[in-house]
């Protein structure tokens, strides 16, 4: 899509507004490509949020490949802001524990991904004293009371799901 920026009025305006039909654009586009019960995340990324059912850790995982996704992973502030901005405008999902997709199971205190990439580890990812190095919580979720901070938690409990899945 072209987009002409007038040679009257003002300029910051038009591209403003060509800035906006352009992203409008893309959205639709991403919209178009997500498959049904996923939405668009951004522009490359689909996600799919469950806050009716909790599952336990290695169900979320299942719940998330048996919808063609992952169980969320987040590497980066960016991602992090996003699935934080996503929780908290949708309508009732605020007030949940999800799943992140790490454990320590294989080696405590050594935390990684479901795709075996190491988690990143401080602020401001993780809430205060955590991890624990607690051998009988093995997994993570991002904690509603904590702004959704990264807590280590036990992997037979049960908590609702977040998954991805890239267009």
């Amino acid at each position: 899509m072209k987009c002409i920026v007038s040679s009257t009025g003002n300029k910051n305006q038009s591209a403003m507004f060509c800035r906006l039909v352009s992203f409008l654009s893309a959205l639709a586009m991403v919209a178009a490509q997500c498959p049904d019960p996923y939405v668009p995340l951004d522009e490359t990324r689909c996600i799919l949020l469950d806050a009716f059912v909790t599952y336990k850790y290695d169900d979320a995982i299942s719940y998330c490949n048996g919808h063609g996704g992952t169980i969320l992973t987040i590497n980066d502030c960016e991602t992090f802001g996003l699935i934080y901005d996503f929780i908290h405008t949708e309508v009732g999902t605020a007030n949940h524990h999800y799943w992140l997709g790490a454990s320590d199971a294989a080696q405590e205190g050594t935390w990684k991904f479901v795709n075996n990439l190491p988690v990143p580890m401080g602020t401001p990812f993780w809430g205060p004293n955590q991890p624990t190095q607690s051998t009988t919580s093995n997994c993570a979720i991002l904690h509603y009371n904590y702004q959704h901070k990264w807590y280590e938690i036990a992997c037979t409990n049960a908590y609702n799901v977040i998954c991805l899945r890239n267009l």
